[in-house]
């Protein structure tokens, strides 16, 4: 992963075959590459990104392909040898309505055309209440077959799931998976949570993203039509689209048009190129830590290292606790490196709105994972330094504690320790305190030897 402020994924990223419609279910977790698992990730990630937005606050800072070839020749005669490639948000809107069956009526509409993004999606309202989402989507694999399909779907489908997926190999080797789903959630009266349900089915019409069925990359043409409702209402009202009229809408060639013209624009998908958070090796984080450190502790490495990054386990004789320690460059023009699957893609300027920093120690807050933050102090040296530290202590369904300070330096660079009471994939926490206490954390970062490691 890259450290690009990369864009939220929309609707047709793979991910979202498995939790767009779950309605209040949470995402699924996902690690943090290079990182010691945790009990809690989801707070794991919201911790790195507030570190990352206190380090920013003081920073300155193609070819048509072949299986696509059966769909060109199906087009209704009043497009044949239409040739304008839609562009914008609007022009995306008027080349799916002229496909939707007559009498659907669109109230609102939300979208991006290719003039913004390399994955064009829209998002209409319709004036009976019903949702019709469509997304075109590219993305760097080595085997789409193997992703392609209801593969995804292994192990959520079935009566009991309301979800269900049927797949189909078309002449030209593309795939047409049909998705239908519902949900009922009962809400939580005592939180204030109505209850609520919803029904709809998708279309994903995936194929290769070079000329041939054994070319590298993906793409695909996403279609949804759903309808959410509140606890006074049904789900059952009829649709305003068919799932088979989606499937024929999915296949009409102006998205494969579409998905060319990104490819000659934007370029193929590749993967990103890995960025590390500095070039500072790891075994001088884990030797100057063990300098400043107090005296009595058990310090071993863990397995987690690589550039700008070190993994430690403390133990004071009552038990371990993980110490991550994070050395980070300064900030490019692009603004702050920052892992997307870390700062869960936010840019990083809503990551700066979402954390309130006060300087001279005053407590900071950030609106963490779990709705609630951490317990943060801010404190400015006068070589321009400032030292943050702050508390997250366990919630009502997460035991994890964390423990982090963190030294920005005025040219934007950074270093930070976090201590954690979960240790590798352990589900529960090794302790209820740590070896170190914050107090102590502050003080090993606040030593000037750090800085000058980026030396």
């Amino acid at each position: 992963m890259s450290a690009a402020q990369r864009r939220s994924p929309q609707p047709t990223d793979r991910e979202g075959k498995r939790t767009m419609h779950n309605g209040d279910a949470e995402a699924q977790d996902q690690d943090i590459e290079g990182r010691p698992a945790r009990t809690s990730r989801r707070r794991v990630a919201a911790l790195a990104a507030a570190i990352a937005a206190v380090a920013a606050l003081t920073s300155a800072a193609a070819v048509q392909p072949s299986f696509g070839a059966d769909r060109q020749a199906e087009q209704p005669a009043d497009r044949a040898g239409e040739s304008q490639v839609p562009r914008t948000a609007q022009e995306l809107m008027d080349a799916l309505t002229a496909l939707l069956p007559e009498g659907v009526r669109i109230a609102s509409s939300d979208g991006q055309g290719l003039d913004d993004t390399a994955d064009p999606y829209l998002t209409l309202e319709t004036e009976d209440g019903a949702t019709i989402d469509l997304g075109l989507s590219r993305w760097p694999t080595e085997d789409w077959r193997a992703e392609a399909g209801c593969a995804l779907w292994a192990g959520e489908e079935g009566a009991d799931s309301g979800t269900t997926c049927e797949e189909t190999e078309l002449p030209d080797g593309s795939v047409l998976s049909r998705v239908t789903w519902s949900y009922e959630d009962p809400g939580s009266p005592e939180e204030g949570i109505e209850p609520s349900a919803g029904r709809g089915w998708d279309v994903y019409l995936e194929g290769p993203g070079g000329s041939g069925l054994d070319q590298p990359g993906s793409r695909s043409v996403y279609l949804s039509v759903s309808r959410y409702v509140s606890a006074d209402e049904t789900p059952d009202a009829p649709l305003p689209v068919t799932q088979e009229e989606l499937a024929e809408i999915a296949r009409a060639a102006v998205w494969q048009d579409v998905l060319d013209a990104a490819d000659e624009e934007y370029g193929a998908p590749e993967y990103e190129e890995e960025v590390p958070p500095s070039d500072v090796p790891a075994a001088e984080l884990r030797a100057l830590f063990r300098e400043l450190a107090p005296e009595g502790l058990e310090i071993t490495d863990g397995p987690d290292e690589g550039p700008g990054y070190a993994g430690l386990l403390v133990d004071d004789g009552r038990g371990p606790a993980s110490v991550d320690i994070t050395a980070w460059s300064p900030a490019g023009d692009d603004g702050l490196i920052v892992d997307d699957a870390v700062a869960g893609d936010a840019p990083a300027a809503s990551l700066e709105a979402e954390f309130e920093t006060e300087s001279d120690g005053v407590a900071l807050g950030f609106d963490g994972a779990d709705g609630e933050g951490p317990d943060c102090e801010e404190q400015e040296l006068e070589d321009g330094t400032t030292i943050t530290s702050c508390y997250w202590g366990p919630g009502e369904d997460d035991p994890t504690s964390l423990w982090w300070a963190t030294a920005t330096y005025a040219d934007g660079s950074s270093v930070d320790i976090t201590q954690s009471n979960v240790v590798g994939d352990e589900p529960e926490p090794a302790r209820s305190d740590a070896p170190l206490s914050l107090e102590e954390l502050s003080e090993i970062v606040s030593d000037d030897a750090w800085r000058a490691l980026f030396a």
